[in-house]
């Protein structure tokens, strides 16, 4: 982290200067936030005190006109307030991914840690999604073949005319998987498959094919776990390193 913070000395006075103008749109955003609330407190306890003649009669028969008047306007000055309220916010927001996108571009340039954090990051990205899309998709195989079998039964179902081009579409979707897995094993050094996949397909019989798609399932389920909790770790780190630089941003505010 030191070298970090020297090579920060740099590009600091860009920081600054964004940090600064957060700091002072926030500010602002607080106090026309406080400002739009006690204003609207106030409006909506007048309105509770409205009798039946303001509030259904715009205060005609005896009822207080001008009062009713009064509210309408105060009603669409709230409006345009709340308005420039949430141009305001969305200026905020700007800044803050201002920032973020700084310090980002900083890191990714400076730190060969967090470059390696990044790049770890799209392994386990890829193979998240990979897994997501297999496991779907075998989802979507089981359902159609629980839908085929109340028609049909397992032998006719793989006796099908078009049986052997759908298998063949199935062994070859699981070897490509199995592939995008074994790469990725190799190169996180980790151990998440006992055989190749195609190994634990039975088709022999309903039962077995069944528990060949569940355990599929449950397999792909675990790669995507194992995946998204290396994914949460990555952020963790990556986060505190933004964190540590905003950090230091805000200490050469002034």
């Amino acid at each position: 982290m030191m070298q970090l913070d020297l090579k920060l000395k740099d590009v600091i006075p860009t920081f600054v200067l964004i940090h600064r103008d957060l700091t002072q749109t926030s500010a602002l955003f607080k106090k026309r936030l406080d400002e739009y609330t006690a204003r609207n407190e106030r409006y909506q306890e007048a309105t509770k005190k409205l009798g039946w003649r303001e509030k259904y009669l715009d205060g005609f028969l005896g009822g207080d006109k001008a009062l009713v008047a009064k509210l309408e306007n105060e009603f669409v000055e709230l409006t345009n307030f709340r308005k420039s309220l949430l141009e305001l916010e969305k200026k905020v927001k700007s800044i803050e991914e201002s920032i973020l996108s700084e310090i980002i571009r900083f890191l990714s340039k400076e730190s060969p840690e967090y470059i390696s954090y990044e790049s770890l990051l799209q392994h386990h990205l890829i193979i998240a999604d990979e897994s997501a899309r297999f496991y779907n998709s075998l989802a979507e195989v089981k359902r159609k073949i629980s839908d085929a079998l109340v028609f049909t039964t397992w032998s006719n179902l793989l006796n099908h005319s078009k049986a052997a081009v759908l298998l063949q579409e199935f062994y070859d979707q699981v070897k490509l998987y199995n592939q995008k897995v074994v790469k990725y094993q190799l190169h996180m050094k980790c151990n998440l498959l006992e055989a190749t996949l195609i190994e634990t397909i039975d088709l022999s019989s309903q039962s077995s094919a069944m528990e060949s798609l569940n355990g599929l399932l449950i397999k792909s389920e675990e790669i995507l776990n194992f995946a998204n909790e290396q994914i949460n770790v990555i952020a963790k780190k990556r986060g505190g390193m933004i964190d540590h630089v905003k950090w230091l941003v805000s200490q050469n505010k002034n």
